[in-house]
């Protein structure tokens, strides 16, 4: 049976797949069962040749070498998982045994290469089990369905296609029924849509898989589903009552978008309402804002409500902190009781809840409403009214007891809002101990990458070397227990872990890299090949990417020629990435009674980290040093160090193939295209190093560019700012490396002066869903008296301008900030972000802006702001009546009364 293995291992390397199905379908039992039995062994095979091309790949520029080869070195990386499942799965006897294989951990992908069946298609499994008998493949699919754990399971796609190959009944399993909607519709004639469209309404995580569907322009589900329902009269009542189902069963509103959408597209009548009116009703208290007003509009084209389901539906809607669907239930309620006026007194609970609402707008509108109708209620109805004045403002409270009569709230007598404090800016705690012995380094490898692993290794590195070398080489060995054996045929190391392999190696066999040969032409014209020792990157990585690795790069060679210093300078002594001036002078000294010279990319990162401002006492002992790393050091601790650059920030795009500046002319229509451009400019240092970071950076990514951003503000903890500018052209959303909001964390725990760039970064994730990290940021370098408040305001109103960014998203991050104590710096964002977004005379108001004004409202009162927003009185002198101007208005009132 091995010349039937080695055929079959052969078509598997290769990657051949119709010829490997071709081979497993006329297998007998005997040969099925021989190449079943050598699968497992060459799985760690095809690992590691593809972890070989994999790291051949990223040392190959774009574009060089003969095509064909490039396409097919990545396919064995990325489809050895495929071919080896198929096989497999063809050849194992058992449904379980099958079962488990396709769902091995080491197959964490399924796809194939693009020249055979497509990206995620398990048809050559399908063909490969055709000869296996009917129950056979229908309890595979069955368990395989059972298996499934969501819509990127690896074996949803083999469940799904066994499943319409055999037909069985589906079982009834959520993440199935998820899995098969993450696919998109598929065919008119799919045998699953039967079976699995009405589960759509039960499963949970439907919805959250389907909340990007869209009804302009229709997406795919939302566009089948409507046309299947206007064709059929039974899926029509099965996509209704399953809407309607779904939200009964709750959620949050994003889960909920899909169904809202389908629910409108499905248009129903007002029989099909009436079935429903109690379900509707439901909705009203407790549903997600988007539901409870698809519920009322729906209720509101009947006209024969029982008048108790009124009474229940407006209490319902006027104890929601929503003001939009308390207006709305104030307007119904006003309705009802013009109407049928002998039915006000029913009505007066829900108009007196609307009296506490903590939206402003919704209490003076019920106040006009019980003023209108009080002619039409009993003395009892109106005692309820008189006592519940002292619900509203004075204001509104006044003018509703020159009717009923009632105690008005004096204004004086109103306790001061207790806003709540900054938290207490938290003290820096001492960076991680740096490993001692040769077991603790090799214990890091357990530890979570990061730049403090990284620090922490190179020091522990530099320290033992001298100390321990043969127990530091052994522990090492296991440290990278998977070398990479093209290693030193790699002509560039951008990564912090291939130069500290490269430490390891040189550790334990000295001259073992013996350099990538450059070849250039003789004097004569021969060519004269030189050995290359030095593996920087060129152009692939950022000046402060470039750091770290100098820094490995001078260890490395300095081990080479046996002149390692005993001590690293720059190790952290903080978690902030400072590093304390005496302890920096201990090292110096360390450096000078072994006779060391300090390594020069290692001094200047280790004064980067010192602290801002002049150290005249550590200066002076640096001088007694006598050593030129002393003279440097002292002469830095002397003037201070790096001075503050100018920095700021640009906005282009490009229009029909032009660039443009975004000051200089805005773009003729809406953009998504809005890129940063940094700026910079400092006073250089008279230190190589240090003085590249000073250049102004390129607007453009290029490559890899950013691959070590987690890293960059620990190269500048004492200078956010630069660092900052250094960010801002990895804000995009689309590409990777890109920054992410734990990099405002970062930032804030940084020091020196924040500027734009640190404003426009801290302000883009603030307009962010998932703004909690920026929003902890910001209350941070309040607390601190870093935050740059009023810049913020103006990198918002920036932002703003741009179609995906949302005044509501802004309005909810500047909330939650204020209910953590910064009110006053939320309100100096305010102050400048305003009068930016107010539209001129005439114009049409940015949509959701209102959001921003609520909060705006509430701000102001807590932190008694006075003063005015420049050009919001002549806004306000129109006549419009809009939920904007209405806002506007009562925040004009507080900000110029006396």
């Amino acid at each position: 049976m091995t010349g039937v293995w080695d055929e079959v291992r052969d078509l598997i390397d290769a990657g051949d797949v119709d010829p490997l199905v071709d081979r497993l379908v006329r297998l007998d039992d005997a040969e099925r069962k021989a190449v079943a039995a050598e699968l497992p062994g060459h799985i760690p095979v095809l690992r590691e040749r593809a972890a070989r091309m994999q790291l051949r790949e990223w040392d190959m520029d774009e574009g060089e070498g003969n095509p064909e080869e490039w396409v097919s070195r990545w396919e064995l990386p990325d489809g050895w998982p495929d071919l080896i499942r198929l096989a497999g799965a063809a050849t194992i006897s058992a449904v379980t045994g099958v079962v488990a294989w396709v769902n091995r951990r080491e197959f964490s992908t399924w796809r194939f290469s693009a020249r055979d069946a497509g990206f995620g298609h398990p048809e050559p499994v399908v063909r490969a089990l055709a000869g296996r008998p009917a129950q056979w493949k229908a309890d595979l699919a069955v368990r395989l369905a059972a298996r499934v754990r969501g819509p990127r399971d690896a074996g949803a796609p083999l469940a799904l296609a066994m499943l319409r190959h055999t037909g069985v009944e589906p079982p009834a399993v959520d993440p199935l029924v998820v899995a098969w909607v993450s696919g998109g519709p598929g065919s008119k004639s799919d045998p699953l849509f039967t079976s699995l469209m009405p589960r759509m309404f039960e499963a949970e995580g439907v919805g959250r898989e389907l909340r990007q569907e869209r009804l302009d322009p229709i997406s795919p589900w939302l566009r089948t589903l409507s046309k299947r329902a206007a064709k059929s009269e039974d899926e029509r009542e099965t996509m209704l009552a399953g809407c309607v189902r779904r939200f009964l069963y709750g959620g949050t509103a994003q889960d909920l978008r899909f169904f809202v959408r389908l629910h409108d597209l499905l248009e129903p009548g007002a029989a099909e309402i009436a079935v429903r009116r109690r379900d509707y009703l439901r909705l009203l208290p407790a549903a997600p804002g988007t539901v409870a007003e698809l519920a009322l509009r729906h209720l509101r084209t009947l006209d024969d409500h029982d008048p108790a389901d009124v009474v229940e539906a407006l209490e319902a809607l006027l104890f929601r902190a929503e003001a939009a669907l308390a207006r709305k239930g104030l307007t119904w309620l006003d309705q009802v009781a013009r109407q049928a006026p002998k039915r006000v007194d029913d009505l007066v609970p829900a108009l007196v809840t609307a009296f506490s609402h903590e939206s402003y707008e919704v209490q003076g509108r019920a106040a006009q409403v019980a003023r209108k109708h009080a002619k039409h209620m009993s003395p009892i109805a109106a005692e309820q009214v008189r006592q519940a004045v002292l619900s509203l403002p004075p204001a509104l409270g006044a003018q509703v007891a020159e009717v009923f009569g009632g105690q008005v709230v004096d204004e004086e007598a109103v306790p001061a809002f207790e806003h709540p404090l900054l938290p207490e800016p938290v003290a820096p705690t001492p960076f991680p101990v740096v490993p001692t012995s040769s077991k603790e380094l090799s214990a890091l490898r357990e530890s979570p990458w990061g730049w403090q692993v990284v620090e922490r290794w190179l020091a522990a590195f530099v320290r033992l070397a001298g100390k321990e070398r043969g127990e530091l080489s052994t522990a090492l060995s296991s440290y990278f227990s998977y070398p990479s054996l093209e290693l030193f045929d790699r002509t560039e190391w951008a990564h912090a872990f291939e130069w500290q392999e490269a430490m390891a190696r040189e550790l334990a066999t000295p001259g073992a890299d013996t350099g990538i040969p450059l070849h250039r032409p003789g004097p004569d014209g021969e060519v004269v090949a030189e050995p290359r020792r030095d593996r920087l990157p060129g152009s692939g990585v950022t000046v402060l990417d470039l750091v770290l690795l100098r820094r490995c790069e001078e260890i490395l060679t300095a081990l080479k020629e046996d002149r390692l210093p005993p001590v690293l300078l720059a190790t952290p002594t903080w978690s902030t990435w400072a590093l304390d001036p005496e302890t920096l002078l201990d090292r110096l000294a360390e450096c000078q009674a072994a006779g060391a010279t300090p390594l020069p990319a290692d001094l200047q990162q280790a004064l980067l980290r010192l602290p801002r401002g002049d150290h005249p006492e550590a200066a002076a002992r640096a001088e007694l040093l006598g050593s030129e790393a002393g003279h440097t050091a002292a002469r830095w601790m002397t003037t201070g160090g790096l001075s503050d650059p100018t920095s700021g920030v640009g906005r282009f795009y490009r229009e029909g193939g032009t660039e443009y500046d975004f000051d200089e002319r805005e773009p003729t229509r809406v953009i998504d295209n809005l890129h940063l451009r940094p700026k910079l400019k400092a006073t250089p240092t008279g230190l190589q190093l240090v003085d590249e970071l000073l250049n102004e950076p390129p607007c453009w990514r290029r490559g890899d560019h950013g691959i070590n951003t987690d890293w960059w503000t620990a190269v500048l903890p004492s200078h956010r700012e630069i660092a900052a500018v250094y960010m801002l052209p990895y804000l995009s959303r689309w590409h990777w490396p890109r920054i992410d909001a734990d990099h405002t964390a970062m930032l804030a725990a940084a020091d020196g002066p924040a500027g734009p760039a640190t404003a426009a970064i801290l302000a883009h994730f603030l307009t962010q869903p998932d703004a909690e990290v920026a929003v902890h940021s910001f209350v941070t370098m309040a607390a601190r008296g870093d935050l740059p408040a009023r810049e913020i305001g103006n990198q918002l109103g920036a932002y703003i301008h741009v179609e995906w960014v949302k005044p509501q998203q802004i309005a909810d991050s500047l909330t939650a900030a204020a209910q953590l104590g910064a009110h006053r710096e939320v309100w100096q964002v305010l102050e400048v972000l305003l009068p930016s977004l107010l539209p001129a005379t005439g114009a049409r108001p940015r949509p959701g802006l209102d959001k921003i004004v609520e909060i705006a409202v509430v701000v102001a009162e807590w932190t008694a702001a006075r003063g005015e927003i420049p050009g919001c009185a002549e806004l306000l002198a129109g006549k419009s009546r809009s939920a904007l101007n209405r806002g506007l208005s009562r925040l004009h009132e507080y900000l110029t009364r006396p």
